[in-house]
């Protein structure tokens, strides 16, 4: 495999740009729910979203 930065970068600015234009042209994102439900759970997963959750539920959510 080669390590080849822009290549990442060229393909995810071309998914980008072309979900911009479906959705401007269709009101849709064309990608099916259950599709878009596991990628979102996949997503949140490698960020870590379940900790941010927690800090912000610590740190913000239960100011009175």
């Amino acid at each position: 495999m080669v390590n080849d930065a822009i290549s990442a970068i060229t393909t995810m600015f071309k998914s980008v740009k072309d979900l911009f234009v479906r959705l401007k042209e269709t009101s849709s994102t064309g990608m099916d729910q259950a599709v878009f439900a596991k990628v979102r759970k996949e997503l949140e997963d490698v960020i870590g979203l379940e900790e941010y959750y927690r800090i912000e539920e610590q740190t913000v959510e239960n100011r009175e």
